[in-house]
């Protein structure tokens, strides 16, 4: 084993997380006897555009036989790479060999055929829990960067986990193999001591730890019996997936190293970045997009329909653009899914830039790099998420993504947020945690809420915020701690306005309307049509807390909405003052503002989701608060703006700026004093 040294030309993961933008292409075809040639043939074409790719390095075709590692067709590749001036990222792929034993997860009846994606002869290896496959995939990583560490092309490495639990939308639940039940009766003896008070805890009588079984999908147990169930198999993906960091990471302390997924506090210390499978609405994915950039990771987009970046709409990749931006420049990092296969013999791109997008995604290169040094700049109101809590509401390792009916609220209204839990995040001035995957907390979570306001905080909570106690399934404590009274009557699930109290305005949606008593001290922000309580608010120590009498928030656009122009949630924010740097005159065009770390200039990204509801795309009015001064204001994508405006008129009079449906622009605001 040679000692590592590292490559000159090489950027460390420091430089490569905090320097330019650099776009990157995978070579999407099969690894089959052509790959190798197919993508010799395309790195020159592809040059002009960038000189960043992927290359799968394939567990089953690595290590064909235990312990033998062949590098031959890995080995050529680079060297050609490094002919041509080529940085490869080095894929692993979880695929498995032929020899790999059948260690496959089984569901409840102890079947191992139903899920759907990446199978080993048509099941699920568990790789997570074999005491076979886990150490042999680890020691493939060991001995592909150990090969590897000092070549002058290896540039990083991406580990790709994707779908790695369960599939409930096939009817697919699994865990119930020996491998797994052994190691989470080991993890649950370690945790509780003694099968008495485990069985205190899961309100269950189980007369051994060897006996003790997991709930079956679908049936009824202690909330912290789900906890534990699904909290031991997801950080068993987790840890797994630290494993290959922490492998990589020994033996090549330099290079970067992508992981696939939205990142977590774990990971912040291998100095990692992260990558997503698509982003292309804000309104799902900009949360994740925030949290990997407030963990400090960044992230990578793509285009999901692998090698088309048209294949949902013209602009996918300009709203692609929106929901990295939605964490700031440190998400500036974008991939195209190359069809390699489709180049013709001459080497002319021309059909397949026009017709996969490949035109749309060279055109924004430029675009990536000059929001790389942008920022975040408003994080006084946050938005609480509480992943552990999830865990026991959706009973599954199978996880949907982002909360999209979460984000819309900030998004219709203009509202600039951050996230929570989060840097610095019980220092905001204000935190939203709306009901819809908020119902179970556990006690920790529930306190540290409680004293966020008792110090001073603003929290907007929807009635069933917290309304399951995990530990010991007690019911709405988080309101009962506020001094609230529990909700008594629940309607039905439709969607109703509610009003300021005078009746005169329309402040949103609401739906499952909830009744309920008044304590003394509790004053009313919004009613119903009829009047009665919608939005409650009262002192708690030196804080507040507003509370959405209703099961779940709906967005505006829903046809209910029809009429409503102002936003609870902006209301309440400007009462406190809170900083509201635009507005539009439509809740269906949507903003982001960011700033220029190196100088005084900003940018605005405008992205229209929809129509108005006539089927129309009017012109927008947009006002923006910038500092005192004057801007020359260019638009980054079509080029076709070309002002020059002072603060004061950016921000009394505004601009008008017209988009069709996912359409997106980009305005430099240059500083001009």
């Amino acid at each position: 084993i040679k000692p590592f040294k590292f490559p000159a030309g090489i950027a460390t993961a420091t430089e490569m997380k905090n320097g330019p933008a650099i776009p990157q292409l995978d070579f999407h075809m099969l690894h089959d006897s052509r790959y190798a040639d197919t993508i010799k043939r395309s790195i020159p074409i592809l040059l002009p555009t960038t000189n960043h790719f992927e290359y799968r390095c394939d567990w089953k075709l690595v290590e064909q036989y235990p312990g033998i590692y062949d590098f031959r067709e890995l080995d050529d590749m680079l060297a050609y790479a490094e002919k041509k001036g080529a940085k490869i990222q080095l894929f692993f792929s979880l695929q498995a060999p032929e020899w790999s034993p059948s260690h496959y997860t089984r569901n409840p009846d102890g079947k191992i055929f139903g899920n759907n994606s990446y199978l080993f002869h048509g099941a699920r290896l568990n790789i997570y829990q074999s005491p076979v496959l886990r150490p042999a995939f680890m020691k493939f990583i060991k001995n592909v960067v150990l090969h590897y560490r000092n070549h002058p092309a290896v540039e990083s490495y991406y580990l790709l986990i994707e779908h790695p639990g369960e599939a409930p939308y096939k009817g697919w639940y699994e865990g119930f193999d020996k491998f797994t039940l052994t190691n989470f009766r080991k993890a649950m003896q370690k945790r509780y001591k003694t099968i008495a008070a485990l069985n205190k805890a899961w309100r269950t009588n189980w007369k051994s730890f060897d006996e003790m079984m997991p709930a079956k999908p679908k049936t009824d147990a202690a909330s912290q019996f789900w906890y534990d169930w699904i909290t031991f198999r997801e950080d068993s993906i987790g840890s797994f997936r630290e494993d290959v960091i922490a492998t990589i990471r020994k033996y090549d302390p330099k290079r970067l190293i992508m992981v696939y997924g939205n990142g977590k506090e774990r990971y912040s210390k291998y100095n990692v970045m992260t990558a997503n499978g698509g982003c292309r609405h804000p309104a799902k994915f900009g949360y994740g997009m925030m949290k990997v950039s407030d963990l400090d990771q960044g992230q990578r987009a793509e285009e999901v329909s692998c090698t088309n970046w048209y294949a949902f709409y013209p602009t996918h990749i300009d709203t692609s653009l929106f929901s990295m931006m939605m964490g700031g420049g440190k998400n500036a990092f974008c991939k195209m899914f190359f069809p390699i296969r489709s180049i013709p013999k001459n080497g002319d791109l021309t059909r397949i830039r026009k017709k996969n997008g490949f035109e749309r995604y060279e055109k924004f290169i430029p675009i990536w790099q000059e929001l790389r040094n942008t920022e975040v700049m408003f994080k006084d109101i946050r938005s609480y998420v509480n992943d552990d809590g999830y865990r026991v509401t959706r009973k599954s390792t199978f996880h949907p993504g982002g909360s999209s009916w979460d984000t819309y609220p900030f998004l219709e209204a203009q509202i600039p947020f951050w996230v929570a839990p989060g840097k610095n995040w019980l220092q905001a001035k204000m935190v939203v945690a709306f009901p819809q995957r908020l119902n179970n907390l556990l006690k920790k979570d529930i306190d540290t809420l409680v004293d966020y306001v008792k110090d001073g905080g603003i929290l907007l909570m929807g009635a069933d915020v917290g309304k399951n106690r995990i530990e010991d399934d007690a019911q709405y404590s988080l309101l009962k701690e506020f001094g609230f009274n529990a909700p008594s009557i629940k309607h039905p699930g439709i969607p109703f306005p509610i009003f300021t109290p005078d009746k005169k305005e329309k402040l949103g949606l609401l739906r499952y309307m909830y009744e309920h008593t008044p304590v003394k001290g509790e004053k009313v922000f919004a009613v119903n049509k009829k009047g009665e309580p919608a939005i409650t608010w009262k002192k708690y120590g030196k804080g507040t807390v507003y509370v959405l009498w209703a099961g779940s928030n709906v967005p505006t656009l829903d046809k209910q909405g029809k009429g409503i122009k102002k936003s609870y949630l902006r209301e309440i924010a400007k009462l406190y003052k809170l900083p509201l740097p635009t507005k539009t005159d439509s809740i269906f065009v949507w903003t982001n503002l960011l700033k220029d770390k190196r100088n005084k200039n900003w940018y605005l990204l405008v992205m229209r989701d929809r129509t108005e509801r006539d089927g129309k795309t009017p012109p927008t009015t947009i006002t923006v608060k910038l500092p005192s001064g004057n801007y020359k204001v260019t638009e980054l994508i079509n080029g076709k703006i070309n002002w020059r405006k002072s603060s004061s008129e950016l921000a009394n009079k505004g601009f008008n700026i017209t988009l069709k449906k996912k359409e997106v622009a980009v305005l430099k605001f240059e500083y001009e004093k």
